[in-house]
């Protein structure tokens, strides 16, 4: 079957107000508790095509680019870059877009983009379109690890930066078994190693998710029979280890969402197990998972297992603190859009005291997208209005001072985010919304 080049169908985003330029403006009145926390950062978005970045604690924002800008967007590790779309890549304090690495794939879908920064610094790797492999960045040269033709699909760093995984299928341009692989590129010296490849005549290419916190496990999705109409059902999730051997199955599989899988302190996997096909409202659930002494659901008890509880976008706390932040709504059945009226919880790993940390939002409005800072003192997160044609944003904070006596404080709302998709109870602010808090 033909590989669709998104997995999930995407709604038209409806046109907002006018750009208002380059600028710095004021986007709400800002709340007071905010002054002096410069530590919240600053927060790029895509808005109607335009590349904006939010200094949070200040509730201002600039316009970076003006036009054509389109998901995914994403800091690099040092805050110095944002890199957007099909590998573009623009200055945080501004200045003129570049595509370093020239023509890239778009990747496969929410999972993920067709290139990913490095974990330190601002060094670039990107998928080509013609299935090759680049390096390089801004202020750097160019590097081909893989030409153009050799069938790579995805890729992700390592923890420390040293080596790359890159995923691989011919098909259909080869015969069984496509050659379905993964392998491991030593970025100091040039040293190739396949770690994965299917045995069997089966159509499953590997879709990386991205290597375990202590870089001893690399996480991918089995894309069954190169299906966008099954992929977007769920795929089966596996964990290979980086030494080498066989895939080992991480529970029932979740749906291919970036936001559906987050690596926990300890090595722990928070995962979104997939209950209902493509709906994310028919009771998927929030586990967990860990590699000792193999890789069994370890999910503890939570008053969502007996309440009729919808669990997505679980991320992980800073380390040291053992929680989880997701957004938990109501199980229905697929309703017209803008119904899923989800709130943001806390999930100790411990389970016991899963619970909401704010009152239910409004009605005819969604809490979404979880985001922690930094130093574990604050969750961002969008509150979600749906249109009729899409669903409007407003950046929200949850000051967790008092997160162990009742609800968190809120603070909000900080800025507007423009607007985005919903497939079939997914909001696509994953791709549109990335915080820089370090």
């Amino acid at each position: 079957m033909r590989r669709l080049a998104v997995v999930a169908a995407v709604v038209s985003l409806v046109t907002g107000a006018p750009v208002r330029g380059a600028g710095a403006t004021r986007t709400a009145p800002c709340p007071s508790v905010l002054v002096g926390k410069s530590d919240l950062g600053r927060m790029a978005f895509v808005d109607r095509g335009q590349l904006r970045v939010l200094a949070v604690a200040a509730c201002r924002a600039r316009t970076l680019v003006a036009k054509g800008v389109v998901p995914p967007v994403r800091w690099s590790a040092d805050g110095h870059y944002i890199a957007y779309g099909a590998g573009e890549v623009v200055p945080a304090g501004g200045g003129a877009p570049t595509s370093p690495l020239g023509r890239l794939s778009v990747g496969w879908g929410s999972g993920s983009p067709g290139w990913v920064w490095s974990p330190a610094g601002h060094r670039l790797a990107g998928v080509t379109a013609g299935g090759g492999v680049v390096v390089g960045g801004p202020g750097a040269p160019t590097k081909w690890l893989l030409r153009d033709g050799w069938g790579a699909t995805s890729i992700a760093w390592s923890p420390d930066g040293q080596t790359l995984a890159v995923s691989r299928s011919l098909y259909p341009k080869a015969p069984p078994p496509y050659h379905q692989e993964i392998w491991l590129i030593d970025l100091g010296t040039g040293t190739k190693r396949m770690l994965f490849g299917l045995p069997k005549a089966k159509l499953a290419p590997p879709l990386l998710s991205g290597f375990s916190p202590d870089g001893k496990w690399l996480l991918a999705w089995e894309d069954t029979e190169n299906s966008a109409s099954l992929a977007a059902d769920g795929l089966p999730l596996v964990a290979i280890a980086a030494k080498g051997g066989q895939a080992v199955p991480v529970g029932k599989g979740t749906l291919v969402y970036g936001d559906f899988v987050s690596w926990c302190s300890g090595n722990l996997l928070a995962y979104v197990e997939n209950k209902g096909g493509r709906q994310v409202t028919l009771n998927d659930r929030v586990n967990f998972a860990g590699p000792a002494p193999k890789w069994p659901s370890v999910t503890p008890a939570g008053p969502g297992a007996k309440a009729q509880l919808s669990f997505v976008s679980p991320s992980c706390s800073p380390p040291g603190l053992f929680m989880v932040a997701a957004a938990v709504g109501p199980t229905t059945q697929d309703e017209t859009f803008g119904h899923e009226h989800r709130s943001i919880w806390l999930l100790p790993y411990t389970g016991g005291n899963w619970r909401p940390l704010e009152a239910a939002p409004p009605k005819g409005s969604s809490d979404e997208l979880p985001l922690w800072s930094s130093d574990g003192h604050w969750v961002a997160f969008v509150r979600t209005t749906w249109t009729g044609t899409a669903g409007v944003g407003h950046l929200y904070l949850l000051d967790l001072g008092s997160r162990f006596k009742g609800h968190a404080r809120l603070v909000g709302p900080i800025a507007p985010l423009g607007t985005t998709s919903n497939y079939y109870g997914h909001y696509n602010w994953a791709t549109q919304v990335a915080w820089y808090s370090r």
